[in-house]
């Protein structure tokens, strides 16, 4: 699964919206997929 990465490049980026932002939106993808 990628969601552990993309908690784990949350935490690195700190709390930035954008960064933020970025990973909402590629989470709300991989939600998409079966």
């Amino acid at each position: 699964e990628m969601v552990p990465l993309l908690l784990a490049a949350n935490e690195q980026y700190g709390h930035g919206g954008r960064a933020q932002d970025i990973l909402g939106r590629a989470a709300e993808q991989l939600a998409k997929r079966p």
